[in-house]
């Protein structure tokens, strides 16, 4: 367990620390400012004290001086005199107030004796002076002619001479004590002195430590990072204050800037594989959408050709039309215009089963146009896959991401344009492969009047008479061969027209895709670009 002081200092914020600091240094300088006015009383004190001690002298000579002027008949108030002597002694034991002034009455007030041997000598002092006042009593009582006795003046001069010398020796024993307190109370001054060093030493180090060297860590950790190294220790906070939420903010910044790099740089890796991938969909996306292009113009082409076909159909089916009028208006090659007839319907039959065949190859066309078209709706859809896909990582990618995100709406757009045009294709497509199957049952029907009229140019030659009614029904049935090749033409025309709105889309989704393909190497440029970026900053 850790003691509560650090405890305490950890949780307080920098401005109370320095509070703290200050009231310290406050209190340690009210400290020495109360020792110093402490020192200067106790040696004003002092000094009045041994003043004081020092007037007993006096008091004791002005006392017998007036007592020896009183003997010599010049009055003197020596019991006065004498009242203040007893009095300031009597302070000077047990404290109190002193006169030293006798004129004035001046006083000080002045504290009991300091010491036992003090006390000692006071009282002796007070005895002393007893005896001197009993002596000088006596000196009175004495006749003026017994006064002038030297042994009698010499035995109140001895008498004097003890009391001064106890007062000196109070005095002197006095300054001494004095002295030694003067010593004690320098020796204290310069020991609350020291204490004050130190505890403005320890302020300022506890400054430094939870302050300044903290401040030092977070300048150094901000250069790194600025810098690009990430692999900087997190900062030991140790405290509660306004520098430890510092170096925990710097901690949790450089956490997150690890987890940014780390993520960006995955992000990054991740956007190129995706951009590769997507780039390789778009050029696959493109040859298939040429292929598509080239099939539907080559179904174009052969449309063409089958609708020139059914032209030419047309027009041999007009030809045999005017030949069998003509055969049924003149009648005069008989039965060799009847063979030339029955030549003509077995060309004509064969012309038909060409147009058969033709209708027929036609009709796969279409189905394989229509597997075509199916084959477009897959890649409209995987387009719209891919450009959900792309607007995902463009949204993934963010900012950066916006002009990508533009071109997946356009590639999806352009998807869904294709969707709708092969949906349009494949309506026409069902129309024409019906008109193909009309065709089919005219042309079966055209092959079967073709094989009658063959048969009836057969019997003509046997029977010339009905070489007329045979060519009149020949004439017919070709009439009828030429509407149903008029319609057939017409939906050749409809699936040429529908092949070429294909084809138009085709173009639109090749240039889509293009424009894809440019994004997506833009894209691959932005990635190589974050990853650089990224590569600065060291994990």
């Amino acid at each position: 367990m850790q003691p509560a002081s650090p405890q305490f200092w950890r949780r307080l914020t920098v401005g109370g620390k320095l509070m703290l600091i200050t009231v310290l240094f406050a209190v340690s300088i009210a400290v020495l400012l109360a020792g110093t006015v402490s020192a200067l009383r106790t040696q004003e004190t002092m000094a009045a004290h041994s003043d004081a001690m020092g007037r007993q002298r006096f008091l004791v000579a002005r006392y017998y001086i007036d007592v020896m002027q009183t003997a010599q008949g010049v009055p003197a108030d020596f019991q006065s005199v004498k009242r203040i002597f007893d009095a300031n002694v009597a302070s000077m034991l047990t404290g109190g107030s002193v006169i030293t002034d006798l004129d004035g009455y001046r006083q000080v007030l002045l504290p009991a004796a300091p010491t036992g041997e003090i006390e000692r000598l006071l009282r002796e002092q007070q005895e002393a002076m007893a005896r001197l006042e009993a002596g000088l009593n006596r000196f009175l009582a004495l006749p003026p002619e017994a006064r002038a006795d030297p042994a009698v003046i010499e035995e109140m001069v001895q008498l004097r001479k003890g009391v001064t010398a106890r007062a000196d020796e109070a005095t002197r024993l006095f300054v001494r004590n004095a002295q030694e307190e003067s010593q004690a109370m320098l020796g204290m001054m310069v020991a609350l002195g020291i204490v004050a060093v130190l505890l403005g030493a320890a302020g300022v180090l506890l400054i430094s430590r939870s302050i300044v060297r903290p401040l030092q860590d977070c300048v150094r950790l901000a250069r790194a990072i600025a810098d690009g190294d990430l692999r900087q220790q997190p900062l030991p906070v140790r405290s509660g204050d306004e520098v430890g939420r510092l170096m925990a903010a710097f901690n949790d910044m450089l956490e997150g800037l690890r987890a940014i790099t780390a993520e960006t740089r995955g992000t990054a890796g991740h956007l190129a594989t995706s951009v590769q991938e997507i780039l390789a969909s778009i050029q696959q996306q493109a040859s298939s959408t040429r292929e598509q292009a080239a099939a539907v113009q080559e179904i174009t082409t052969t449309v063409e050709e089958i609708g020139q076909s059914a032209q030419q159909v047309a027009e041999m089916a007009r030809e045999v039309g005017s030949n069998a009028d003509a055969i049924a208006g003149t009648g005069q090659h008989g039965l060799q215009a009847v063979q030339e007839a029955a030549a003509a319907m077995e060309a004509i039959r064969s012309q038909t089963e060409s147009v058969a065949e033709t209708i027929v190859a036609l009709s796969e066309r279409t189905q394989a146009i229509g597997e075509i078209i199916s084959t477009v709706n897959e890649i409209s859809e995987q387009s719209n896959l891919v450009a959900l896909n792309a607007a995902i990582e463009a949204a993934g990618a963010g900012e950066q991401g916006r002009r990508f995100a533009v071109v997946a709406n356009e590639i999806k757009a352009l998807a869904d344009q294709a969707k709708e045009a092969t949906r349009q294709v494949r309506g026409i497509l069902e129309q024409t492969q019906r008109n193909i199957s009309t065709s089919v049952l005219l042309t079966e029907e055209a092959l079967k009047r073709a094989g009658a009229g063959r048969d009836k140019a057969l019997a003509a030659e046997t029977v010339i008479r009905q070489m007329a009614g045979g060519v009149q029904e020949t004439s017919g049935s070709f009439q009828q061969v030429v509407g149903a090749t008029g319609q057939q033409q017409i939906g050749l025309e409809q699936i040429a027209q529908g092949l070429q709105q294909i084809r138009q889309a085709s173009v639109q989704a090749a240039s889509g895709t293009d424009q894809l393909a440019k994004a997506a190497e833009s894209l691959s440029q932005l990635g190589g670009t974050l990853t650089r970026l990224m590569e600065k900053y060291r994990l």
